[in-house]
């Protein structure tokens, strides 16, 4: 008890001065607040001034492409239609019939299995045949979604007098190189798909250092190097696909002009100036906050018990470990195995109104099976370290510690006189 007291009383001394500390770290951090807050406000002014010729000069260059895409597409689809119309005119008169639309079942309108004169008359803005111009600005947008270059059946239809058909085509005319393009890709991301699946696990910087040979039997030794070649093969892929991903194509918009990365670049480093100050703004808001609660805490009446704010303690029985992080948390781990449990998070002081500091109380633990959430006590008693002496369950869920501390030598006894003292002031 004697050895608590002089304990305490230096446990007083650190509670106080860390108190004082805190209290002028608080105020020091309030102040560089209030300070960044005022470079924030400059900072995103700047940013806001910068961004906005930056927004306008990338929107002239967006709209400018989305014009030259829309031109550029225009000109494929005309080529498209001027495609089709060649294609559809079997007899090269220039003109496109109603019998010759009827050589095109795919392109019947409700999609039955009679395609009528009647119905090909209307695909042509309901006239018996069509000059390029009018196919263009009328046919062509009613017929390109279902157009296909192959007839889907060879039969002639049953029309009056119509012209002799053209010889059915095989296989429908690609342009060179195009489809060429398109197997290639089919077969790399085949091949790439089929190489993931197989090496998903794998991971490439066990690749990097050479096996040692005197460490493999001739077996083993095969296998690896079947394994390497995969693996050679299946970053050669990879690098295949990067490459053909980084091509442009006169699809891809163009880099901006000079003038506009001059915009975009000054509006990085305002973004760049201002993220930093904001940073730094939310750094000493965090430490304000952690600092703040730190205080909020009741650690006594002199501030005894600081030195135990922050720190973690354990008991084991048979079963279990238990865990106290004092102002903090309560728990308990099977000795078996398993995930922590919570007995309770830091709720009050909870002793006796003559001895208010002598118990603590957690509350809010994991929710027991069909029953209340767990909690626990913590029955605080003098003594000369800081120890949890044991832990029990007297009710359901409810849990009980036992815990010595020096925070609570409150007395001294002159072991002369055998006089107890208690007073403890500095």
């Amino acid at each position: 008890m004697n050895e608590g007291f002089e304990i305490r009383r230096n446990y007083i001394e650190r509670g106080l001065d860390t108190k004082t500390q805190r209290q002028q770290t608080l105020e020091k951090l309030k102040e560089e607040l209030e300070q960044i807050e005022q470079v924030k406000d400059e900072k995103e002014q700047v940013k806001d001034d910068a961004e906005r010729p930056e927004k306008d000069a990338i929107e002239r260059h967006k709209s400018a492409w989305e014009e030259v895409k829309s031109q550029r597409e225009a000109e494929r689809e005309k080529e498209r239609a001027a495609t089709a119309f060649s294609e559809l005119d079997k007899d090269q008169d220039g003109r496109v019939t109603f019998e010759e639309i009827l050589f095109h079942p795919e392109l019947d309108p409700d999609n039955t299995n009679e395609f009528t004169p009647e119905e090909a008359v209307s695909l042509l803005a309901e006239e018996p045949e069509v000059f390029q111009d009018k196919f263009a600005q009328f046919v062509w947008v009613k017929i390109k979604d279902k157009y296909s270059i192959t007839p889907k059946t060879t039969e002639t239809p049953e029309i009056p007098e119509p012209p002799a058909p053209p010889a059915p085509v095989d296989e429908p005319p690609k342009t060179e190189g195009a489809g060429d393009e398109v197997e290639d890709d089919l077969a790399i991301d085949e091949e790439e798909a089929a190489f993931e699946d197989d090496y998903d696990d794998y991971d490439e910087d066990d690749y990097d250092e050479p096996l040692e040979d005197e460490d493999l039997e001739d077996e083993e030794e095969e296998d690896d190097d079947d394994g390497d070649e995969d693996i050679r093969r299946y970053r050669e892929m990879r690098e295949k696909r990067k490459q053909k991903k980084d091509q442009k194509t006169d699809d891809d918009m163009p880099e901006y002009d000079s003038y506009t990365k001059t915009l975009i670049q000054i509006a990085d480093d305002a973004r760049a100036e201002y993220n930093e100050v904001n940073d730094k703004m939310k750094e000493i808001e965090k430490n304000i906050s952690t600092l703040e609660k730190e205080m909020g805490v009741d650690l006594g009446m002199e501030h005894e018990f600081l030195p135990l704010q922050g720190e973690c303690y354990e008991y084991s029985d048979r079963e279990y470990t238990y865990k106290l992080c004092a102002f903090d948390k309560a728990s308990q781990r099977s000795k078996s195995g398993g995930s922590e449990t919570s007995l309770g998070k830091w709720g009050e002081w909870s002793g006796p109104a003559d001895n208010k500091y002598s118990e603590m109380k957690y509350t809010g633990g994991l929710k027991c099976w069909n029953g209340p959430d767990r909690s626990c006590v913590v029955k605080l008693k003098c003594g000369k370290e800081n120890q949890l002496m044991g832990a029990s369950e007297p009710e359901r869920c409810v849990y009980e510690f036992t815990m010595t501390t020096p925070a609570l030598c409150n007395k001294k006894i002159d072991l002369t006189s055998g006089n107890m003292d208690g007073h403890d002031e500095l």
